[in-house]
């Protein structure tokens, strides 16, 4: 990155790693055990070179909206641990997609 007559020039470049490495550092670090699901999408965005963060995220509320079914079950925007967990095991964290 950098600035040309008062504005930001981004050039993407492909940058070489060793997926093998990352997902090991990931592991021994112990940040996929302290944050499973946000990590395991950092992963994953990572060696697949996709952000799944937002589409995890409509999945969680399509989930917490089952569950609140015309309800008002939850404040504003709160989703319970149990929505985020359930959404966790229904998700296919490699393909981005919910499981069949």
């Amino acid at each position: 990155m950098e600035i040309k007559n008062n504005q930001w020039i981004i050039n993407n470049r492909k940058v070489s790693f060793c997926k093998n490495k990352l997902i090991a550092s990931f592991n021994s670090s112990g940040i996929i055990n302290d944050c499973n699901i946000s990590a395991t999408l950092a992963l994953q965005g990572m060696i697949q070179g996709v952000d799944s963060y937002p589409m995890f995220l409509d999945f969680v509320k399509t989930i917490r909206a089952e569950k609140e079914s015309g309800t008002n079950k939850y404040d504003n925007d709160y989703i319970p641990n149990e929505i985020w967990l359930e959404a966790s095991n229904k998700w296919d964290f490699e393909t981005s997609k919910r499981k069949n």
